[in-house]
């Protein structure tokens, strides 16, 4: 898997470290973790989840909002399984 370095204030920074540490994981972990939800399997471009519906990731403007709105509801109901879950 391809590797992003990006810099985070330090505030953000602290935050994340926190939160990686109470999971008791690496930062990158947390990070992949947290991204998991919105991919079809594993984390990579090929399998991330098409919440417009639109059959283009890049076109992320939907012809019915409504289905944009239950995909992110969906994924944060997924989520929510996987915080019960740790």
């Amino acid at each position: 898997m391809a590797t992003f370095r990006f810099d985070l204030n330090d505030e953000y920074s602290k935050k994340l470290e926190v939160a990686a540490v109470e999971k008791r994981m690496s930062i990158q972990e947390y990070i992949r973790y947290n991204l998991k939800c919105f991919f079809n399997g594993k984390v990579s471009r090929e399998n991330i989840i098409d919440l417009a519906g639109t059959g283009d990731i890049k076109n992320g403007l939907p012809d019915d909002l409504n289905v944009l709105l239950r995909n992110y509801i969906d994924i944060l109901i997924k989520r929510q399984k996987l915080e019960r879950k740790q």
